[in-house]
């Protein structure tokens, strides 16, 4: 079915502009020191002025302090206006990055939060980018694409009360700055520009994730969300073969021993000081297979967990590797768990790998989204006129 066009409002996306959406960069991260390095055809001023070699900020009592420019030090904040190539920024625990538009380093005690305006279709290019790094097809892209503006639009008061829209962390959407910007993605952003998913009149829930294993699952499985009729669970594809099956590691075994599923859940808060585990066992089953809560026996007590919670603890602790994903078997061992599971990420809306089979097998991308999203439609914002 062709994608139905409508024109709608915008929601604010800044006090600026509605086309430009801010961006908190290394949210999350201590900033006490942030080094500045215009890119070779980049075009970048710091207060108005032209900045043609490398600066250093730091900050001090409420204050941004420079030692390399004196009209920088001393400021409550820095106004840059990157454009060109950009400027690349960097410091002590921070990864390398390059972005673009203007952005705002302000002080806050002894530390920096540095915040970018940029338009939201050139955002856009880069969390498709990053975000679905591991697809190739065209039509794929241009799923995630519009996956990802409406993903924005829904997301995009997360963090006002902290001076901007969006972080640039997976809580938001991945957003890595512009060092790596595929020309597909790009495109696809292009191709697909104001596009949304709508689900009667309003903006949709547009979660997606890596791989589901053969089945999505419906939202109120994963999460304690209310349920939405087009976050329900979907069969991927053929049962012997699903879209998702090419994906990378799309089946996988993984053994955790005792001893650091004890550190994950204690950090996690769901064990006390001291206990130990000596099982774990699985709670029910949900639509796709998936398991609804997790048993821990500790310290004498069972700790029931749901399985979100349990994937979420064991990745912030022990990296995303040593879980992938929430749809699996689990064998409880004398002091570990082995998993044997399928799939990657929490299965909730759109699957990444899904699309790209899809696509693979002639499927345009208002299909991919339709099939992932029942009963959505894809339509078109109205940009705010000049």
């Amino acid at each position: 079915m062709l994608k139905t066009l409508l024109f709608i409002t915008l929601l604010p996306l800044s006090a600026s502009a509605q086309e430009r959406v801010s961006v908190g960069v290394y949210h999350g991260r201590p900033v006490s020191r942030l080094t500045l390095s215009p890119h070779a055809s980049g075009q970048v001023t710091a207060e108005r002025a032209l900045l043609k070699g490398k600066v250093t900020l730091t900050a001090a009592g409420g204050l941004v302090r420079c030692k390399d420019r004196k009209a920088l030090d001393g400021r409550r904040s820095v106004s840059l206006s990157a454009y060109g190539g950009g400027v690349w920024l960097s410091g002590p625990g921070l990864p390398r990055r390059l972005h673009k538009g203007d952005i705002t380093i302000s002080a806050r005690g002894d530390r920096l939060k540095v915040a970018a305006m940029v338009p939201v279709e050139i955002y856009l290019q880069s969390v498709v980018s990053y975000e679905a790094r591991d697809l190739s097809r065209p039509e794929a892209f241009k799923a995630q694409a519009v996956a990802a503006r409406t993903y924005a639009l829904s997301k995009v008061q997360s963090h006002s009360r902290e001076g901007f829209n969006l972080c640039d962390t997976p809580h938001c959407q991945f957003y890595a700055g512009f060092a790596d910007i595929n020309p597909v993605a790009a495109r696809a952003v292009m191709q697909t520009d104001g596009e949304i998913i709508n689900y009667k009149g309003k903006p949709a829930s547009a979660f997606y994730h890596s791989a589901c294993g053969g089945f999505t699952d419906g939202i109120s499985a994963v999460w304690p969300y209310e349920d939405k009729p087009y976050l329900r669970s979907v069969q991927d594809g053929p049962a012997a073969r699903p879209y998702c099956s090419p994906a990378t590691g799309f089946s996988w075994k993984k053994k955790i021993a005792f001893a650091d599923l004890e550190r994950a859940l204690r950090r996690g808060g769901w064990l006390r000081n001291g206990e130990k585990i000596s099982s774990v066992s699985v709670r029910g089953h949900g639509r796709s297979g998936r398991p609804l809560k997790l048993a821990v026996n500790a310290g004498g007590r069972a700790v029931e967990i749901p399985t979100s919670d349990f994937y979420h603890a064991v990745g912030r602790t022990l990296g995303w590797t040593a879980m992938p994903g929430n749809l699996f078997e689990l064998y409880s061992g004398k002091d570990y768990i082995m998993l044997d599971g399928k799939g990657a990420g929490h299965g909730v809306g759109m699957c990444q790998w899904g699309a790209e089979g899809m696509a693979g097998k002639g499927f345009r991308y208002w299909e991919i989204l339709e099939h992932y999203y029942p009963g959505t439609v894809i339509e078109k914002m109205e940009k705010k006129k000049k």
